[in-house]
Protein backbone atom coordinates (compact mmCIF):
# COMPACT_ATOMS: atom_id res chain seq x y z
CA UNK A 1 0.00 0.00 0.00
CA UNK A 2 1.33 3.41 -0.83
CA UNK A 3 1.31 6.18 1.77
CA UNK A 4 1.04 9.93 1.46
CA UNK A 5 4.43 11.31 0.48
CA UNK A 6 5.66 14.32 2.51
CA UNK A 7 7.23 17.12 0.51
CA UNK A 8 10.85 18.17 0.76
CA UNK A 9 10.04 21.67 1.95
CA UNK A 10 7.75 20.20 4.61
CA UNK A 11 10.59 18.05 5.94
CA UNK A 12 12.77 21.12 6.23
CA UNK A 13 9.99 23.03 7.95
CA UNK A 14 9.50 20.27 10.51
CA UNK A 15 13.21 20.24 11.27
CA UNK A 16 13.19 23.98 11.87
CA UNK A 17 10.13 23.88 14.10
CA UNK A 18 11.33 20.93 16.18
CA UNK A 19 14.74 22.58 16.53
CA UNK A 20 13.01 25.77 17.68
CA UNK A 21 11.10 23.86 20.33
CA UNK A 22 14.27 22.17 21.56
CA UNK A 23 16.03 25.52 22.03
CA UNK A 24 13.00 27.09 23.69
CA UNK A 25 12.77 24.12 26.04
CA UNK A 26 16.18 24.64 27.62
CA UNK A 27 17.76 22.23 25.14
CA UNK A 28 15.96 19.16 26.48
CA UNK A 29 15.86 16.32 23.97
CA UNK A 30 12.67 15.07 22.39
CA UNK A 31 12.89 11.36 23.16
CA UNK A 32 16.60 11.42 23.82
CA UNK A 33 19.24 9.33 22.12
CA UNK A 34 19.71 6.22 24.32
CA UNK A 35 23.41 6.19 23.34
CA UNK A 36 23.93 9.48 25.18
CA UNK A 37 25.06 8.72 28.73
CA UNK A 38 24.44 10.92 31.74
CA UNK A 39 27.53 13.07 32.29
CA UNK A 40 26.59 14.48 35.69
CA UNK A 41 26.47 12.89 39.11
CA UNK A 42 22.80 12.54 39.95
CA UNK A 43 21.64 13.58 43.42
CA UNK A 44 20.38 10.85 45.68
CA UNK A 45 16.58 10.85 45.82
CA UNK A 46 15.19 9.00 48.81
CA UNK A 47 11.45 9.47 48.16
CA UNK A 48 9.05 10.98 45.62
CA UNK A 49 5.48 12.24 45.98
CA UNK A 50 3.64 12.08 42.66
CA UNK A 51 0.33 13.74 41.85
CA UNK A 52 -1.95 13.08 38.90
CA UNK A 53 -5.54 13.78 37.89
CA UNK A 54 -8.67 11.67 37.38
CA UNK A 55 -10.57 11.36 34.11
CA UNK A 56 -7.50 11.65 31.87
CA UNK A 57 -7.76 8.41 29.91
CA UNK A 58 -5.67 6.47 29.08
CA UNK A 59 -3.21 8.24 31.38
CA UNK A 60 -4.98 8.29 34.73
CA UNK A 61 -8.56 7.45 35.72
CA UNK A 62 -10.45 5.33 38.22
CA UNK A 63 -11.90 2.07 36.91
CA UNK A 64 -15.18 0.43 37.95
CA UNK A 65 -13.53 -1.03 41.06
CA UNK A 66 -12.27 2.35 42.22
CA UNK A 67 -8.67 1.55 41.30
CA UNK A 68 -6.56 4.27 39.70
CA UNK A 69 -5.09 2.97 36.45
CA UNK A 70 -3.33 4.34 33.41
CA UNK A 71 -0.05 5.28 31.78
CA UNK A 72 0.75 7.85 34.47
CA UNK A 73 0.24 5.33 37.26
CA UNK A 74 2.64 2.84 35.67
CA UNK A 75 5.03 5.63 34.68
CA UNK A 76 5.36 6.80 38.29
CA UNK A 77 5.96 3.21 39.37
CA UNK A 78 8.57 2.80 36.63
CA UNK A 79 10.46 5.95 37.60
CA UNK A 80 10.57 4.79 41.21
CA UNK A 81 11.78 1.34 40.14
CA UNK A 82 14.66 2.84 38.15
CA UNK A 83 15.58 5.09 41.09
CA UNK A 84 15.27 2.10 43.48
CA UNK A 85 12.83 3.85 45.81
CA UNK A 86 9.65 1.88 45.14
CA UNK A 87 8.86 1.63 48.86
CA UNK A 88 9.25 5.40 49.25
CA UNK A 89 6.96 6.61 46.47
CA UNK A 90 3.39 7.80 46.71
CA UNK A 91 0.81 8.79 44.10
CA UNK A 92 -2.20 10.94 44.90
CA UNK A 93 -5.03 12.35 42.80
CA UNK A 94 -5.57 16.11 42.74
CA UNK A 95 -7.61 18.51 40.68
CA UNK A 96 -5.79 19.91 37.66
CA UNK A 97 -6.26 23.47 38.95
CA UNK A 98 -4.30 22.73 42.15
CA UNK A 99 -1.31 20.87 40.68
CA UNK A 100 0.95 23.89 40.25
CA UNK A 101 0.27 25.11 43.79
CA UNK A 102 0.93 21.66 45.27
CA UNK A 103 4.34 21.60 43.61
CA UNK A 104 5.37 25.13 44.54
CA UNK A 105 4.28 24.76 48.19
CA UNK A 106 6.23 21.50 48.61
CA UNK A 107 3.15 19.33 49.02
CA UNK A 108 4.18 17.23 46.03
CA UNK A 109 7.39 16.56 44.12
CA UNK A 110 6.29 15.52 40.61
CA UNK A 111 3.10 16.14 38.64
CA UNK A 112 2.02 13.76 35.87
CA UNK A 113 -1.07 15.69 34.95
CA UNK A 114 -0.82 17.12 31.44
CA UNK A 115 0.64 20.47 32.46
CA UNK A 116 1.86 22.33 29.36
CA UNK A 117 4.90 24.63 29.61
CA UNK A 118 4.04 28.32 29.25
CA UNK A 119 5.92 31.55 29.74
CA UNK A 120 3.98 32.10 32.96
CA UNK A 121 4.39 28.71 34.64
CA UNK A 122 8.05 28.35 33.66
CA UNK A 123 8.78 31.02 36.24
CA UNK A 124 7.75 28.52 38.93
CA UNK A 125 8.06 25.09 37.32
CA UNK A 126 10.59 22.91 35.55
CA UNK A 127 9.50 20.38 32.91
CA UNK A 128 11.11 17.05 32.17
CA UNK A 129 12.10 15.59 28.84
CA UNK A 130 8.95 14.31 27.06
CA UNK A 131 7.66 10.87 27.94
CA UNK A 132 4.88 10.91 25.33
CA UNK A 133 4.13 12.67 22.07
CA UNK A 134 0.75 12.95 20.39
CA UNK A 135 1.48 12.20 16.73
CA UNK A 136 -0.80 13.41 13.96
CA UNK A 137 -1.47 10.56 11.53
CA UNK A 138 -3.49 9.35 8.58
CA UNK A 139 -6.20 6.70 9.04
CA UNK A 140 -7.35 4.83 5.92
CA UNK A 141 -9.39 1.78 4.95
CA UNK A 142 -7.41 -1.44 4.79
CA UNK A 143 -6.09 -2.24 1.34
CA UNK A 144 -6.97 1.15 -0.13
CA UNK A 145 -4.16 3.12 -1.75
CA UNK A 146 -3.99 6.88 -1.62
CA UNK A 147 -2.40 9.38 -3.93
CA UNK A 148 -1.86 13.12 -4.08
CA UNK A 149 -5.02 14.90 -5.11
CA UNK A 150 -7.28 12.62 -3.10
CA UNK A 151 -9.92 13.96 -0.72
CA UNK A 152 -9.06 13.63 2.97
CA UNK A 153 -11.21 14.26 6.02
CA UNK A 154 -10.41 16.46 9.02
CA UNK A 155 -12.33 17.75 12.03
CA UNK A 156 -13.59 21.28 11.44
CA UNK A 157 -11.78 24.13 13.19
CA UNK A 158 -9.16 21.77 14.63
CA UNK A 159 -5.38 22.12 14.68
CA UNK A 160 -5.26 19.14 12.33
CA UNK A 161 -7.29 20.98 9.73
CA UNK A 162 -4.69 23.76 9.69
CA UNK A 163 -1.80 21.29 9.80
CA UNK A 164 -3.18 19.44 6.77
CA UNK A 165 -3.42 22.69 4.79
CA UNK A 166 0.21 23.47 5.58
CA UNK A 167 1.73 20.01 5.22
CA UNK A 168 -0.34 18.65 2.33
CA UNK A 169 -1.42 21.52 0.07
CA UNK A 170 -1.99 19.11 -2.85
CA UNK A 171 -4.59 17.11 -0.94
CA UNK A 172 -8.16 18.36 -0.98
CA UNK A 173 -9.96 18.22 2.35
CA UNK A 174 -13.48 17.96 3.71
CA UNK A 175 -14.22 19.09 7.27
CA UNK A 176 -16.56 17.15 9.57
CA UNK A 177 -18.14 18.26 12.81
CA UNK A 178 -17.02 15.23 14.85
CA UNK A 179 -15.02 12.00 14.70
CA UNK A 180 -18.04 9.70 14.22
CA UNK A 181 -19.12 11.68 11.16
CA UNK A 182 -15.60 11.59 9.76
CA UNK A 183 -15.20 7.82 10.27
CA UNK A 184 -18.57 7.19 8.61
CA UNK A 185 -17.42 9.21 5.58
CA UNK A 186 -14.22 7.16 5.43
CA UNK A 187 -16.16 3.89 5.48
CA UNK A 188 -18.54 4.94 2.71
CA UNK A 189 -15.75 6.23 0.50
CA UNK A 190 -16.53 9.94 0.66
CA UNK A 191 -12.89 10.52 1.67
CA UNK A 192 -9.87 8.31 1.10
CA UNK A 193 -8.27 8.98 4.49
CA UNK A 194 -8.64 10.95 7.71
CA UNK A 195 -5.95 13.16 9.21
CA UNK A 196 -6.05 13.62 12.95
CA UNK A 197 -4.81 12.63 16.38
CA UNK A 198 -2.85 9.38 16.23
CA UNK A 199 -3.81 8.45 19.79
CA UNK A 200 -7.52 8.74 18.96
CA UNK A 201 -7.02 6.64 15.84
CA UNK A 202 -5.10 3.97 17.79
CA UNK A 203 -7.93 3.72 20.32
CA UNK A 204 -10.49 3.61 17.52
CA UNK A 205 -8.77 0.59 15.96
CA UNK A 206 -9.46 -1.45 19.09
CA UNK A 207 -13.12 -1.75 18.02
CA UNK A 208 -12.87 -1.18 14.25
CA UNK A 209 -11.26 -3.68 11.89
CA UNK A 210 -12.01 -1.66 8.77
CA UNK A 211 -9.07 0.68 8.98
CA UNK A 212 -5.37 1.01 9.61
CA UNK A 213 -2.86 3.72 10.39
CA UNK A 214 -0.75 4.89 7.48
CA UNK A 215 3.05 5.08 7.94
CA UNK A 216 4.36 8.40 9.17
CA UNK A 217 4.05 10.58 12.27
CA UNK A 218 3.65 14.34 11.90
CA UNK A 219 4.47 16.95 14.53
CA UNK A 220 4.06 20.71 14.46
CA UNK A 221 4.65 21.78 18.08
CA UNK A 222 4.10 25.47 17.40
CA UNK A 223 0.60 24.74 16.11
CA UNK A 224 -0.41 22.00 18.53
CA UNK A 225 1.10 21.15 21.95
CA UNK A 226 1.95 17.51 21.35
CA UNK A 227 4.19 16.43 24.23
CA UNK A 228 3.50 15.29 27.77
CA UNK A 229 6.11 16.08 30.41
CA UNK A 230 6.50 15.68 34.15
CA UNK A 231 6.48 18.94 36.12
CA UNK A 232 8.45 19.82 39.25
CA UNK A 233 8.94 22.96 41.31
CA UNK A 234 11.64 25.14 39.81
CA UNK A 235 13.58 24.90 43.07
CA UNK A 236 13.78 21.10 42.82
CA UNK A 237 16.61 20.61 40.37
CA UNK A 238 17.48 17.36 42.13
CA UNK A 239 14.05 15.90 41.40
CA UNK A 240 14.11 17.09 37.80
CA UNK A 241 17.54 15.52 37.17
CA UNK A 242 16.46 12.21 38.71
CA UNK A 243 13.19 12.05 36.76
CA UNK A 244 14.92 12.92 33.49
CA UNK A 245 17.52 10.21 34.05
CA UNK A 246 14.84 7.63 34.85
CA UNK A 247 12.77 8.53 31.78
CA UNK A 248 15.80 8.23 29.51
CA UNK A 249 16.64 4.82 30.96
CA UNK A 250 13.04 3.64 30.55
CA UNK A 251 13.09 4.73 26.93
CA UNK A 252 16.39 2.99 26.28
CA UNK A 253 15.41 -0.34 27.87
CA UNK A 254 11.96 -0.48 26.25
CA UNK A 255 9.91 -0.24 29.43
CA UNK A 256 8.36 3.05 28.33
CA UNK A 257 6.92 1.41 25.22
CA UNK A 258 5.71 -1.55 27.30
CA UNK A 259 3.67 0.89 29.38
CA UNK A 260 2.06 2.38 26.25
CA UNK A 261 1.04 -1.04 25.00
CA UNK A 262 -0.75 -1.92 28.24
CA UNK A 263 -3.32 0.78 27.52
CA UNK A 264 -3.20 1.28 23.74
CA UNK A 265 -3.78 -1.28 20.96
CA UNK A 266 -0.46 -0.21 19.43
CA UNK A 267 2.30 2.28 19.91
CA UNK A 268 0.99 5.40 18.10
CA UNK A 269 4.57 6.52 17.41
CA UNK A 270 5.30 3.51 15.21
Amino acid sequence: MSAFNPFVHVTALLMVLVSFEAVADEKNLLFSNPLIRETIMLPEIKALRFITVDGFEPFSSFDDTGTLRGIHVDLARGVCTVLKITDKCTLQVASFETTENLLTTDKADVALAGLVPTVQNRAKLHFSVPYFRYPSRFLALKGVSQKQGDMIGVIAESAHQEMAKLLFPNLRQTAFTNQDEAVAALKNGTVSALFGDGLNWASLLASNTCCELQPGNYFLPLMRPDTLRAATARSRNDVLAAVNSALRQMEANGSLEEIYLRYLPNNPLQ
